[in-house]
């Protein structure tokens, strides 16, 4: 509790200090955990507060040791140098938490380099990005040497995601070579690793493509839920694993449907039911008012149309029972007209 309150205590101290402050300048909270210690950067008000975070082993920052990070109360200067700046950062830290200021100072050699090789005109808010996700203009220079076209725009994402020579031989010792640009950022949001890739071709997907792995990747398909849905849809095809993800279907979802009736749903189907939001609880409503022989497409078009229970009730209160009827009505507007008169 002490440490939590001294944490708030030295964050709202350093932001009325820097109040009127740059980008190049703010406050920092860190914590530490077993990946290193978590810095995040909360910037001047000038572009809007910007905040970004970052994972650092003690070791790479100069000035501090592991043992000021955990004593009952220190404080601290430490630095953090990149190729595109230095981060200065002085607060207190105790019991594996700290916050301060920082003020960081771009360094001139990157930007000579940067010039050199056609890049210039950046905001400080770029150079602080670049130091805080260590781009390096040899890392730059060695994507363009490998053929690659970069664009001062696509800087940022190289940095954020960690695009460098490296990955790209990672990512072709691992059968994907001459990736374009846009598919290895891709690759790098969603954290398509050498793992991620054994782990699916182990399960049989040994042709995905890059962009397919991608878009599993970024819709979190799991190995884990690739099983789950092979267990209940044996013959699910990549594609339709992602379609069946994005409509938030699960094994319990599937067997709920069973449950109601639907014990034979074919994966498009479970993904429209999803999409649209056709529940078992839906299904269970209807089912009280007299309706439980609808196929699954009329269920579908039902809740397209939000043909509701209630709106079932008010129509054959005027005398219109045939659901097809029904539905057209809705489409066309022609229900509203007549439950208005009613």
């Amino acid at each position: 509790m002490r440490t939590l309150l001294f944490t708030a205590v030295v964050v709202l101290a350093a932001f009325v200090a820097f109040a009127a402050s740059e980008v190049r300048n703010g406050v920092w909270t860190a914590e530490m955990d077993r990946d290193g210690l978590n810095i995040t950067l909360f910037q001047g008000r000038a572009h809007g507060g910007n905040m970004m975070s970052l994972t650092i082993e003690v070791p790479k920052l100069t000035g501090l040791s592991p043992d000021a990070i955990t004593s009952a109360g220190a404080d601290v200067k430490f630095a953090l140098v990149r190729a595109a700046g230095v981060f200065a950062f002085d607060g207190h830290f105790a019991g594996g938490k700290g916050a301060g200021h920082f003020e960081f100072t771009p360094d001139p050699s990157f930007l000579r380099d940067m010039e050199q090789l056609g890049y210039s005109g950046f905001r400080d808010h770029d150079l602080v990005l670049f130091a805080a996700e260590d781009l390096t203009p040899a890392s730059v220079r060695g994507l363009r040497d490998m053929g690659y076209t970069i664009r001062q725009r696509d800087l940022d994402e190289i940095a954020v995601f960690h695009i460098t020579p490296a990955t790209v031989r990672e990512y072709a010792s691992m059968g994907y070579p001459n990736l374009p640009l846009r598919e290895i950022v891709d690759l790098r949001v969603g954290n398509v690793d050498a793992a991620y890739i054994k782990a699916m071709r182990d399960l049989g997907f040994e042709h995905l493509s890059a962009r397919q792995l991608a878009d599993l990747a970024i819709q979190n398909v799991t190995p884990k839920y690739v099983l789950e849905m092979r267990a209940a849809l044996p013959s699910v095809t990549p594609q339709q694993i992602e379609e069946l993800k994005i409509a938030n279907i699960t094994t319990a979802r599937i067997e709920a449907f069973r449950k109601t009736g639907y014990p034979n749903l074919t994966a498009q189907q479970l993904s429209e039911f999803g999409l649209q939001n056709v529940t078992p609880e839906y299904i269970e409503a209807l089912r009280k008012i007299g309706y439980d022989k609808l196929t699954p497409q009329q269920l579908i078009d039902m809740r397209v149309f939000d043909i509701t229970p209630e709106y079932i009730r008010q129509m054959q209160e005027i005398g219109v029972r045939d659901l097809r009827k029904m539905v057209e009505m809705k489409e066309t507007g022609a229900a509203d007209v007549l439950l208005k008169k009613k």
